[in-house]
């Protein structure tokens, strides 16, 4: 469940600062909307969560038949240096971890050309959420998407909604959803398949810049190795906390 649960935080981390504000009285398409966000973000992103020194809280539910079987809650310290961003675990359930050490962790990077390109995107109703406008955006997957990679076939199955501040094109918040179940896994042998898949990201602000404040992902699975099947649903949870910008401007 490693792949699992890594692509869900990759489809998560995706925050980026900077920006320019629209004409104001110029009616803009959703794909204009898009494509600015994007630059907006291409241009200055500076993943501002991987940029902070911070704590990650990552709390693990297993249900089974509407209960929580397990629960788990783990504490990280994150940082980052020249090579790259390195994560320690610090707590397993409030209990201190003391052998642990810093491992080199991934960038997880959702804005993108490529990822954009997946979607189509319908500009709905606007919001005012504590004195700001927001545009709302709906999407939903292109038709034919190319599976270049097993990631595709979560990404190329995702619709959802994005709030878009109409001052700067930040991103407020952020909604997901997998349309229909996808296997990750040769299914004659070892595998299984994604039976429901979906999340929220709430931004927030730090010192004038946005960072991701709270992540939710719930995921439902299936999984058969030879003849035993296995079907699980977990809630994953992951709060960041306590930061201190590496190289403050």
């Amino acid at each position: 469940m490693n792949k699992i649960r890594c692509l869900c935080v990759a489809i998560c981390v995706f925050i980026g600062l900077g920006g320019r504000s629209p004409t104001f009285g110029q009616a803009l398409t959703a794909d204009e909307i898009a494509a600015k966000f994007l630059e907006k973000n291409i241009k200055d992103s500076l993943y501002v969560a991987d940029n902070f020194i911070h704590e990650e809280i990552e709390i693990t539910e297993n249900i089974k038949n509407g209960i929580v079987a397990e629960r788990e809650k783990k504490l990280y310290v994150v940082k980052r240096d020249k090579e790259g961003l390195y994560k320690k675990l610090v707590s397993r359930n409030e209990i201190p971890v003391s052998n642990s050490r810093f491992e080199l962790k991934k960038d997880a990077v959702f804005i993108n050309p490529g990822f954009f390109n997946k979607y189509l995107f319908i500009l709905g109703r606007s919001e005012i959420f504590e004195g700001k406008k927001y545009w709302i955006l709906s999407f939903e997957p292109k038709k034919n998407l190319q599976e270049e990679k097993w990631g595709d076939r979560v990404y190329n199955n995702l619709a959802g909604e994005m709030w878009v501040a109409q001052s700067s094109f930040d991103l407020a918040k952020l909604s997901f959803h997998l349309i229909k179940e996808v296997n990750y896994a040769w299914p004659s042998f070892t595998g299984g398949k994604i039976v429901k898949l979906g999340g929220t990201v709430i931004t927030g602000l730090i010192s004038g810049h946005l960072i991701v404040s709270h992540i939710q992902i719930e995921y439902e699975y299936s999984t058969r190795t030879l003849f035993w099947p296995k079907n699980s649903h977990e809630i994953k949870t992951i709060h960041y906390q306590n930061y201190e910008r590496r190289n403050p401007r």
